[in-house]
């Protein structure tokens, strides 16, 4: 199965029941603080790859009641999960960022997305005029533990189709190379603060640790973090 077909099918689906969505509060908080470091103040917000919809309905929740929403993705089935919520002011589409075109919008969404993307640098180009403030959520998986222990990073593809993996300064520098202005960028912890199994409460005691002395030292080891990153 090519990478793209495992969207414009149902395996994605079949692979990952529940879309993720369980980790859409947390993803929402992320960006939230993003937004309020730097005082934007959006009217309009877009998310490329928005998946089953829920980080935009929970960004509705919490944004003014003024802000209005738009979600793209290339599956079918993802955008099937989003019909029940979207409203007046949340809209969904299911069609190629680089083929529909979506109207600008004063801030751009791009969560967990160019991991996915064979070819990233072209991708990233699509994006830039689209919106002035651009906000990726970007997995920095390229670590120590997982270079090493045989079939950890082949995981990420097989479940979840990462056919990119990156370090926080190649995620950066890819971001550059394409045209995009890096604003402010943090580490965040799916590991350690979505993990739900015993594997992931075990692992999550190393990282914990590792990232009280320094977060980039942890994501060089272990490969836990990811990295929110703004870009103008």
């Amino acid at each position: 199965m090519r990478s793209d077909d495992l969207y414009t099918t149902n395996e994605y689906l079949r692979r990952n029941p529940t879309y993720h969505v369980e980790d859409a509060p947390w993803k929402a908080s992320h960006v939230l603080t993003m937004v309020k470091r730097h005082r934007l103040s959006p009217a309009t917000v877009c998310e490329i790859g928005c998946g089953a919809g829920q980080v935009l309905v929970e960004l509705q929740a919490r944004m003014p009641p003024t802000v209005r929403f738009h979600g793209y993705d290339v599956s079918a089935a993802a955008i099937d999960l989003c019909r029940d919520k979207a409203n007046q002011r949340l809209a969904f589409t299911c069609g190629d960022v680089s083929t529909i075109r979506p109207p600008a919008a004063e801030l751009l969404l791009c969560l967990d997305v160019i991991e996915h993307v064979p070819d990233c640098s072209a991708f990233l180009r699509t994006l830039l005029p689209l919106a002035p403030y651009r906000l990726f959520h970007i997995p920095v998986e390229l670590s120590l533990y997982k270079c090493l222990v045989p079939g950890r990073l082949r995981l990420a593809t097989a479940r979840y189709g990462h056919v990119r993996f990156f370090t926080r300064t190649s995620a950066l520098r890819a971001l550059e190379a394409a045209g995009h202005r890096v604003v402010d960028d943090f580490y965040t912890v799916p590991g350690v603060e979505c993990g739900k199994t015993l594997e992931s409460r075990i692992g999550a005691i190393p990282v914990t640790l590792a990232s009280r002395v320094s977060p980039g030292l942890s994501a060089r080891l272990f490969g836990a973090h990811s990295l929110m990153v703004l870009t103008g």
